[in-house]
């Protein structure tokens, strides 16, 4: 054995490698949530750890100006440089003359507590969608459910209890090991969470502490003020003696499990609010149940700037199998044993993503080494980007008429030139065979057959190209019927719902062709296409499949109804290679038709036909093949799965050259498939025929019935079990044309995996058949099967990322458009961070640094940029490295101001955008000559906005019919140089 014992020292080095390196966690934060956690310490007055996730939004939605603005809003808060306009409260008609509104300065520190609270009225939280009608909709389905369980149970509710109203004293007697929480008001409802704000630049994952809810008697007597919060996939223990039952309102968002008498266990499932009934002793205690998403804690500031190359991947996995056979069961004798391996890495470099990967099979007391290859594609080096490259074992195929595609062992270069104008392929390579499981003596010898060839691809518009190929074979082993030398030309042409492919190729003796085409017409997809190839043509592997044939294919896929499908496909050709002398130019005629009907969900109807009518080929034929088959589910016995099948069947086939093939077949089937557990299930087979053979009009009833269990269990999180166990009967099979093999059997498979880590599953399958004979030209015998194996996918403890250099500059944006326009002054001395470096611009605006990463991200310190100033571009950006290139980036800044502000229907009265107030969203905005609507929330903001007096005013006409404005629609301001403007939009309703 050549191989064996440096593969499994090799294998169990990186194998130890992989365990022993560091993982690194990956962290999906969503937008909307980091955009939340942003504003929530916003509200906080936090502005460091609310500049923190605005940076990290900008990483998920680079170009989002939303993040960009919140950044500015911060920095102008900081300096002091906020002031909200005060429209007069009014009620107002269009008319209304322009109105000149007064502006309210704000100054930090000073009065930060008055930001705060305007802050806190803007209430900058995009992620709540909760509108105040769908509360509405929530209480007014818990006071109907309150009212019915109270007239099912027939009691009043008990009294004698105090109230409990703060959460601290609910969180101090209710659960264990809980931490202080600051205390509401009276007359609030009263908040459980387990869920605490992440702290910013913390890199560690949240981990949730299990927690216990006690029932006593102060909880009784608060419980309409309680609302219990819990992550996804999350626990909840509820402690309390006597529980006599429980009701859950929506089993979709939460499951419970009783714990004895005295508990019971709440396992979230799905984000949403549902309510728990709880009965102990004579009284009921409702708690609103709030599943929300699991706490993300974002990755430290250090670890996300800077995006490391992945780890190189290993790969590994094995197959050993081995096959018995015996009359019986004790004197079974081993008749095959096969071993293969297969070894494989990939990873990223920096000239691209290289992958390698080898084969081993054993064959008798030797191991072979059956394949190897090693690749790098979406290249890029020496000049050449997006280059694929592979060397050794090559399977590449240029199209279907000139080099279809064949293993070699050589070499392959594919890149783009001209501007990526031109795509090119080169290969070389000997011819050698595909090794597929047992390997036979000889196969793996040398063959003196080799091919090469060129592919060339124009790319002239976005939706054509057209393509060259040629591929010439030689060497002393190759077939004598192959052609040396293969050419062809190929168009492709993909647009809006179409697509049309064709290609016509030449030998140097004979020529082929087809079209191909493709249409989507609404429910309708028509495919139409022609192909002649003369009977002598050859690609430079082979013949094609369709040899010496003129024909066209249609095809016909539709929706005809909501609930039916129907699919056709019509094959019309004649052929003159394999022809019928006496009717050489007859048409032969294949046809298939597919016809699925849905009465409902759990049944259908399917009715499949297959035509056949080759009176043009040298073995003429007929045949017709009609089959209907019903399916039907049903919930049975305490919501048990049962399916059930009903079809029945015809079979016709005519052969002028042999009646011996001649016959008539009728049949009916049925099945059905019931689950008697979760992990067990039950199913049955019957298939009865009529067949009648025409050449001498013997009848039989050929019929086959087979039974059987099926079983999956998962074990625990690391094992599983999959087990099958059936017996096959069948009756009248000695006709030619029964189709069955003769043969009654019982057979039992057995399949375990163990799986002790993510990316690597231990396997063994067993499988005992026992069969014998029906037929009495079949002989009994008793086979076994026992095949072993591991699949594996492993980070090895390297990574290779690229060198480069990123460099750039901030400056001045005096006309505001975000981009660095000739004129346009430096910033000198503004800090600037480039993964984990930091640096300073120079005189000019510059700063440069080497770098070696796959990425990293650059950013500009808000609070570096001089006083009034604030970005006209995002603050971050992420730059990608590519070895030994340099990237450049560009920030721009300018003393311009904004408005913001919401339209909101003012409920009080008061003009103020209060907490229990919603906005309006789709009203226009207008200022000066640029215009906006509002968001969903009534927010709407202007950037850019230079020193001066503008009219800001509103449409009338994109305002609900139900509201009336309070304000004037047109309002005349004057900005100063770089001031943050806040104003206010309040709506009355009609009267």
């Amino acid at each position: 054995m050549r191989y064996g014992k440096r593969v499994v020292v090799f294998v169990f080095f990186l194998f130890f490698l992989s365990f022993a390196a560091n993982s690194y966690s990956q962290y999906h934060l969503s937008y909307d949530y980091v955009m939340e956690l942003a504003f929530g310490y916003i509200k906080d007055n936090d502005f460091d750890n609310a500049l923190h996730y605005l940076n990290l939004a900008q990483q998920i939605e680079p170009y989002s100006q939303e993040p960009v603005f919140y950044i500015n809003l911060i920095k102008r808060i900081k300096e002091g440089r906020v002031r909200e306009i005060i429209p007069p409260i009014r009620p107002n008609k269009q008319s209304s003359p322009l109105r000149t509104v007064p502006v309210r300065e704000h100054m930090l520190p000073s009065r930060e507590k008055e930001v705060s609270k305007l802050l806190d009225k803007f209430d900058v939280i995009e992620s709540r969608k909760k509108k105040l009608l769908s509360k509405k909709k929530v209480l007014k389905r818990k006071r109907t459910i309150e009212s019915a369980l109270s007239v099912w149970e027939n009691k009043t509710k008990p009294t004698g209890y105090k109230e409990v109203e703060k959460t601290e004293i609910l969180k101090q007697k209710f659960f264990k090991k809980t931490e202080a929480v600051k205390k509401k008001p009276a007359k609030q409802i009263s908040y459980i969470s387990f869920k605490n704000r992440p702290s910013a630049g913390k890199l560690s994952a949240a981990k949730v502490k299990k927690r216990t809810l006690h029932l006593t008697d102060e909880l009784f007597s608060a419980h309409r003020k309680i609302t219990v919060q819990i992550g996804v996939n999350s626990g909840l223990i509820i402690e309390g003696k006597n529980i006599k039952r429980f009701l859950v309102i929506n089993p979709h968002i939460i499951n419970v499990k009783r714990l004895g008498s005295g508990g019971i266990k709440v396992i979230s499932k799905n984000i949403g609010e549902t309510f728990l009934h709880i009965w102990k002793g004579s009284r009921r205690l409702t708690l609103n149940v709030k599943v929300v998403s699991p706490v993300f804690v974002s990755p430290a500031r250090e670890r996300k700037m800077v995006y490391e190359a992945e780890p190189f991947k290993f790969m590994y996995s094995s197959d050993w199998d081995s096959y018995y056979r015996g009359r019986r069961l004790g004197t079974m004798n081993r008749e095959s044993i096969t071993f293969d391996q297969w070894l494989g890495f990939y990873g990223d470099t920096p000239y691209g993503k290289m992958d390698a990967s080898l084969k081993l099979g054993k064959y008798g007391s030797n191991t072979e080494l059956t394949n190897y290859t090693l690749g790098i594609t979406n290249g890029k080096a020496f000049g050449f980007e997006g280059f694929n490259a592979r060397i050794f074992d090559i399977y590449k195929g240029f199209s279907e008429l000139s080099y279809p595609g064949e293993l070699i062992k050589g070499g392959l270069w594919e890149s783009y030139a001209f501007n990526k104008k031109v795509n090119y392929s080169l290969i070389w390579g000997r011819e050698r065979e595909l090794i597929y499981g047992y390997i036979t003596p000889g196969v793996l010898r040398k063959k003196d057959s080799y091919i090469e060839g060129v592919r060339i691809t124009f790319l002239p518009m976005e939706n054509t190209n057209y393509s060259f190929n040629y591929a010439r074979g030689y060497g002393r082993d190759r077939e004598d019927y192959l052609k040396d030398k293969v050419y062809s030309l190929q168009v492709e042409h993909n647009r809006n719902n179409r697509h049309i492919s064709s290609e016509i190729s030449y030998d140097g003796d004979s020529m082929a062709g087809f079209v191909k085409s493709r249409f989507s017409l609404g429910r309708i997809n028509l495919g139409l296409s022609f192909r002649d190839i003369e009977k002598g043509f050859t690609t430079i592997t082979g013949y094609p499949a369709d040899q010496g044939e003129i024909g066209g294919i249609i095809n016909l896929d539709m929706d005809v109804s909501k609930s039916t499908h129907f699919n056709s496909t019509l094959d019309i050709y004649r052929d003159r290679y394999m022809f019928n002398e006496a009717k050489k130019r007859k048409p032969n005629f294949d046809w298939q038709t597919n016809i699925e009907h849905h009465f409902s969900p759990t049944s259908s109807l399917n009715t499949a036909v297959y035509y056949v009518n080759e009176p043009g080929l040298s073995f003429p034929r007929r045949y017709l093949s009609a089959r209907s088959t019903y399916y039907k589910g049903f919930s049975v016995f305490n919501n048990k799965s049962l399916y059930l099948s009903f079809g029945a069947g015809y079979q016709k086939s005519i052969n002028p050259l042999s009646r011996a093939s001649d016959y008539n077949l009728y049949n009916i089937s049925s099945s059905l498939r019931y689950s008697l557990t979760k992990s067990l299930s039950y199913y049955c087979s019957y298939t009865y025929s009529w067949l009648t053979e025409k050449i001498n009009s013997q009848k039989s009833t050929p019929s086959v019935m087979e039974t059987g269990i099926d079983y999956y269990k998962r074990l625990n999180p690391f094992w599983n079990a999959d087990a099958r166990f059936y017996y096959r009967n069948e009756e009248d099979t000695t006709s030619t044309h029964s189709f069955l093999a003769g043969e009654d059997s019982i057979e039992g498979n057995l399949h375990l995996s163990y799986t002790p880590r993510s990316g690597v599953e231990f396997f063994m399958d067993g499988r005992l058949r026992n069969v014998w004979a029906e037929n009495p030209d079949v002989d009994k015998y008793i086979e076994g099967e026992i095949r072993l194996g591991l699949r594996s996918t492993l980070d090895m403890p390297f990574r290779w990322s690229p060198k480069g250099k990123v460099s750039g500059i901030v400056f001045k944006d005096v006309n505001s458009n975000g981009k660095l326009d000739n004129g346009e002054p430096p910033l000198p001395g503004i800090r600037v961070i480039v993964g984990k470096k930091k640096l300073i611009t120079d005189k000019r605006g510059r700063f440069s640094t080497n770098i070696r990463a796959k990425r990293v991200v650059v950013m500009v310190d808000s609070q570096s940029l001089p006083p009034g100033y604030v970005f006209t571009t995002p603050s971050l950006t992420k730059v990608d490295i590519h070895e030994g290139e340099n990237s450049t980036v560009v920030f721009g800044a300018a003393t311009n101001s904004s408005i913001y502000g919401v339209v909101f229907y003012d409920l009080n009265g008061n003009g103020k955008f209060d907490r229990n107030e919603h906005g309006v969203g789709r009203v226009k905005i207008t200022v000066g000559k640029a215009s906006t609507f509002t968001n969903s929330e009534g927010r709407y903001f202007f950037r850019g906005l230079k020193k001066g007096t503008y009219i800001i005013s509103f449409d009338v006409n994109t305002i609900p019919l139900k509201y009336l404005p309070a304000v004037p629609v047109k309002n005349k301001i004057k900005l100063a140089e770089g001031i943050n403007y806040l104003f206010y939009i309040p709506l009355n309703k009609k009267k």
